[in-house]
């Protein structure tokens, strides 16, 4: 949640606006965004950080469960993205967290009812891949937003776009 003023400046440097994300390819940090988001929707707490980024308190130790709100997180990113006109996106799970092979098979079934271009992919080390990638990345990780490249704040526009639908969401504004 907090970052020095030189880590802010630093990222919202690197940070793309919406109309940057036409005929690109976007990588997804897919527990880090779709748990944020499952969050949100939820209507349980999540927080703006100084470089923007909204996180909760949730966490994943090994495991992750599909809730209620799953469904609607995806189809809320990959409508948000298809409006954007992205060319490609890659969703990358931890493969050492259980049920990610389940959540790999759930996203390819979703993308190809709903025509979403998602590539699906399993790492052991997601967050050096994201670090590393030329591509735009999603994802409010301190740790990969201070090494990337470039990036874009999905959750959060997602979550602004979403603000008025769910009056009952703390949001805890810098």
């Amino acid at each position: 949640m907090s970052a020095s003023t030189s880590q802010v400046t630093q990222r919202k440097s690197k940070q793309l606006l919406l109309d940057e994300l036409k005929n690109q390819t976007v990588i997804i940090d897919g527990f880090n965004i779709l748990i944020i988001l499952e969050s949100f929707f939820s209507g349980a707490y999540v927080f703006k950080g100084l470089d923007d980024c909204y996180r909760d308190v949730s966490s994943v130790h090994g495991t992750y469960k599909r809730v209620q709100q799953t469904e609607e997180v995806l189809v809320a990113v990959g409508d948000f993205l298809q409006k954007a006109q992205v060319k490609e996106v890659i969703w990358i799970f931890d493969k050492p967290v259980s049920n990610s092979g389940r959540m790999k098979t759930f996203l390819y079934t979703l993308s190809r009812k709903r025509t979403y271009p998602w590539q699906i992919l399993l790492e052991y080390n997601p967050d050096k891949i994201l670090a590393q990638s030329n591509h735009i990345i999603t994802t409010s990780d301190a740790w990969i937003l201070d090494r990337a490249k470039q990036w874009f704040n999905l959750s959060g526009a997602i979550i602004e776009a979403h603000q008025a639908e769910k009056p009952n969401t703390i949001l805890f504004p810098e």
